[in-house]
């Protein structure tokens, strides 16, 4: 993943996990799911011989184009979907990562200081698919009521879905 070799991760995982144990034996440790599926991570250090192992998993719809003609009801739809596609059957407790209630890459300096975002076409690579608006003004204030009932129902779903992890990170809006 991001041309880090599996191999390599899990070996500094692995060296990482015994560094923390030899100072405390007891606190958790966190380790990422490098943005693949988190069963892949199975049977690496497993929960029988490693002690309090989280695996966190992270899952957003703002960065990727297929997300970005989304409705607020297929966003709903896949936050509603993950218990049972990505979060179920891992052998580690899951903790969601920066999570949010985002449905556009709108948000001030997301991408980078100065870069625009995909959802407006202001992006080196973007295609617009609508207009930013107070989105990107940092503060929900300015959003319709539309806008902020539709971001609400989006937050309410990914608590549901991610309330079967062993927790979360809500970075804002």
């Amino acid at each position: 993943p991001g041309g880090v070799q599996v191999s390599l991760l899990k070996e500094y995982y692995e060296d990482g996990y015994h560094i923390v144990r030899d100072i405390d034996s007891t606190v958790g440790v966190s380790i990422s799911d490098a943005s693949l599926p988190p069963r892949t991570w199975n049977g690496f250090l497993a929960p029988k011989t490693y002690k309090n192992v989280y695996l966190d998993t992270y899952h957003n719809q703002v960065f990727d184009d297929i997300f970005r003609t989304f409705t607020i009801d297929q966003h709903v739809k896949l936050a509603c979907s993950l218990p049972h596609d990505r979060l179920r059957g891992a052998d580690k407790p899951l903790i969601v990562k920066e999570w949010s209630g985002a449905m556009t890459d709108c948000a001030m300096y997301l991408n980078g200081r100065g870069i625009g975002s995909r959802f407006d076409g202001s992006f080196p690579s973007g295609k617009p698919s609508g207009a930013c608006g107070a989105r990107s003004k940092g503060s929900s204030s300015e959003l319709s009521a539309q806008q902020k009932k539709d971001t609400l129902r989006y937050i309410e779903a990914q608590l549901d879905a991610f309330e079967v992890g062993a927790g979360w990170y809500f970075w804002t809006w």
